[in-house]
């Protein structure tokens, strides 16, 4: 994480810690309420409507919403993962498994006219701000060729770019290629020449347009801290079902309408 998203993170956790005790607190003070109208009998002719209803319902049936809360839950866990493995890894791409990328700047959403070889060569594959890309394993470095869009690293920050110029090996580097690089929608080159070493992944054109906004929302601090209060509410539900089932029942037993 960077300064600003540890402040950003900081801030969100105080935040989701108040609104997470506030909330605690009105939810023990309306349980406290209904268990005290169960003691004091004023749900009784619910209560008992609603334990005929579930000794009805099949087994089933009653175990579904309790399967449906754990699925939900291992869901968002796994969301939480990924998209903090997403957002915080600048490790190259592997294996033969695309890994989606949050397009965050707008230097290649169209094709600025004096960037002639674009349409020259017919290269239309560029995408908008908050776009979900796919970038996929760099292939070996002799491989790349002119006007491939490919992620590179630049002081600790990921930049995709197309390549419009290759600089073989010569005097100067004799052991490897350098790279042009500029984004289609930008007058200039990339200030300095990249590196192999410095790629992480290729752009084979696979995107989902618009979706990328949800996707860096649920990638923020916030949207982490939304998961864990969604996590720990799917969690909490079952557990206070379960303690105000339990009293129902005891207050059952207590008017004689069933035995435990």
């Amino acid at each position: 994480m960077t300064g600003y998203d540890l402040y950003v993170f900081f801030v969100c956790l105080v935040m989701f810690v108040s609104v997470l005790l506030l909330f605690s607190a009105m939810l023990f003070i309306i349980v406290q309420q209904e268990l005290r109208a169960i003691r004091c009998g004023i749900q009784d002719r619910k209560i008992t409507t609603e334990y005929m209803r579930n000794v009805n319902k099949k087994s089933f049936f009653k175990s579904v919403s309790g399967i449906i809360s754990l699925i939900v839950t291992a869901v968002l866990i796994v969301v939480f993962m990924w998209t903090f493995d997403v957002r915080y890894s600048n490790d190259p791409v592997e294996g033969g498994i695309a890994v989606p990328r949050v397009v965050l700047s707008d230097s290649m959403s169209y094709q600025r006219k004096t960037n002639t070889y674009l349409t020259e060569n017919n290269l239309n594959d560029q995408f908008d701000t908050f776009d979900l890309i796919f970038t996929r394993e760099m292939p070996g470095e002799y491989e790349l060729k002119l006007y491939d869009i490919v992620v590179y690293e630049l002081e600790g920050e990921l930049i995709i770019h197309r390549i419009i110029g290759i600089e073989e090996p010569n005097e100067s580097h004799p052991d490897q290629r350098l790279f042009q690089m500029r984004g289609d929608a930008v007058r200039y080159s990339d200030e300095f020449l990249v590196e192999y070493s410095q790629m992480k992944a290729i752009y084979r054109g696979e995107k989902i347009p618009f979706v990328g906004s949800f996707v860096y929302f649920m990638q923020s601090p916030p949207g982490y801290l939304c998961i864990i209060l969604l996590i720990v509410g799917f969690i909490a539900s079952p557990i206070i079902e379960k303690i105000i089932w339990r009293k129902k029942l005891k207050r059952l037993a207590r008017i004689g309408y069933i035995g435990l």
